[in-house]
C-alpha cells in the first residue's frame, strides 16, 4: 500500500535534509526519507557500532591519561625529593 503525504519541516530540519542529501547522494528530500526508512536497521546498527567503538576508545584513552598523570605525579615527587637532598 503506497501512502502519499506532505511533510512540513522547520528551517533547521530543512538544513539537515540538505546534509542528508549530500551524505546519501539523493537529489530530493523524498528520496532521502525513503532511503532512511528502507535502510533504518542497517543505519542503526552502524550507529550503535560507532557509538560502542567511540566509548571503548574514550575509556582506553582515559586510562592512559590517568597513567600518564600518575607517572608525572611520581616523577615530580622524585624530583622534589632529589632537590631536598
Amino acid at each position: 500500500m503506497e501512502r502519499k503525504f506532505t511533510l512540513r519541516v522547520s528551517q533547521s530540519q530543512s538544513e539537515q535534509l540538505k546534509q542528508l542529501r549530500k551524505l546519501t547522494g539523493h537529489n530530493n528530500d523524498a528520496a532521502v526519507i525513503r532511503y532512511i526508512v528502507d535502510n533504518f536497521e542497517n543505519l542503526n546498527d552502524r550507529y550503535l557500532s560507532v557509538k560502542k567503538d567511540s566509548r571503548e576508545w574514550r575509556e582506553k584513552y582515559e586510562t592512559l591519561n590517568n597513567k600518564v598523570g600518575n607517572f608525572n605525579s611520581a616523577f615530580q615527587t622524585l624530583v622534589s625529593v632529589k632537590l631536598e637532598e
